[in-house]
Formats: C-alpha cells, sequence, structure tokens
C-alpha cells in the first residue's frame, strides 16, 4: 500500500502537527509550500494558478507516488481591519483559500478516479468560528461550505471533514488522525466537530 501523505497548509500550527505525527508513525509526507520543511518534502505550488496545481500534482507523483492520504488544512491567521484592506490582501485571500481549493481538490478527483487509487481527503478546519472578521469570515465559510457540497455530491473518492472549536489543538490532531487510521464508512462524507458537543449543547 502506498504511504505517501499530502498535507496543505502546514504552515498553521495543526498542518505542522500533522506533519509531524505522520512523520514519526512513518509517513512519507509531502507538502506543496513555497518554504522548506525539515520533516516533509516540498514542492513549490503557486495556489493561484492552475497550471502551477496540475504541475505540483504532477511532480509529487512522479517523485514519491500517489498518495493515500490528503489533508487540506484551513486556518491561516492575517491581520485585516474592514474596510482598510488593501487589494493585495483580498487576492491572497481568494487565491490562498479558495481558488487554491477549487483547483486541488478537482486536479485529485480526477487523477484518483483515472488511475482508481485508493485516496481518502480530508478537510481539516482550525477554529474557523474563531474569526470575526469580513474577508476571513468569507474564506472560511466557503472552505466548509464547498467540503460539505463535495460529500453530499455522492463523490467517487473517500471525503471526511474535521473542525476544532477551542483551543485543544493537540487533542484535535488526536482525533483527526485517530479518524484516518480506521477510515469508517461511517464517517465517510461527514463533517464532525472536535470536541463533540454534549446532548446539552455544552462541548465535551
Amino acid at each position: 500500500m502506498n504511504n505517501v501523505a499530502l498535507v496543505v497548509g502546514r504552515e498553521s500550527f495543526i498542518g505542522t502537527k500533522i506533519v509531524e505525527r505522520l512523520t514519526l508513525n512513518g509517513r512519507d509526507v509531502v507538502s506543496l509550500v513555497a518554504d522548506s520543511a525539515k520533516s516533509a518534502r516540498v514542492i513549490p505550488w503557486n495556489r493561484s494558478g492552475f497550471i502551477s496545481t496540475i504541475t505540483a500534482l504532477r511532480e509529487m507523483q512522479r517523485l514519491y507516488g500517489f498518495p493515500t492520504d490528503v489533508f487540506i488544512v484551513f486556518g491561516r491567521k492575517r491581520e485585516e481591519v474592514f474596510p482598510q484592506e488593501s487589494a493585495s490582501l483580498i487576492d491572497e485571500v481568494l487565491d490562498y483559500d479558495l481558488k487554491a481549493l477549487v483547483y486541488l481538490t478537482q486536479e485529485l478527483y480526477k487523477r484518483a478516479g483515472e488511475q482508481n487509487k485508493n485516496t481518502a481527503i480530508y478537510f481539516i478546519a482550525d477554529n474557523v468560528e474563531d474569526s470575526k472578521r469580513p474577508l476571513s469570515s468569507t474564506a472560511t465559510s466557503g472552505f466548509r461550505t464547498y467540503a460539505k457540497t463535495l460529500m453530499h455530491g455522492n463523490p467517487s473518492i473517500y471525503l471526511s471533514g474535521y473542525e476544532l472549536v477551542g483551543s485543544d489543538e493537540e487533542g484535535f490532531v488526536d482525533y483527526v488522525l485517530k479518524g484516518v487510521d480506521e477510515r469508517l464508512e461511517k464517517r465517510a462524507n461527514s463533517w464532525m466537530v472536535y470536541p463533540k458537543p454534549s446532548l446539552f449543547g455544552l462541548k465535551r
């Protein structure tokens, strides 16, 4: 079985922890980022470019093989004050958070379907409700809605979503990776929140 895991968004704390844990567990971890990392193989990727997305995935497959697990981590923090957001910041949010998400999932879907790969995509949301800024809120809502819409469309590959509410990041990573190890059918096409709400609306 292919041991390759692809992590997108390792710049966040959650992304970094996922890379570290997967590496410690003996997985071959590849990241599509601009900077380098000691614990992960890195392939350059221009998130705003469709051609760059195709090139990055093709290069990853050539060098390391097609990934069994793909982690798309959302949760990048930015400084923004409405209505003073610059044009460059607006473009960055649209490119980094939304266009890149669509380009990447489209190409992964296509390649997994063509090659009959047993690939799973995990959408990881790091405290998306923590954002009170209009621009970031738009991006976070788009991330969640896009992922859930894909799940409801009878996807041909395994999809699952995880969302952290609160500050227990270490526990959240444990929860995500436990789900990845089990890859239960009942969690396919499901959006799970950590920690789970109690029956009385309190977090456990």
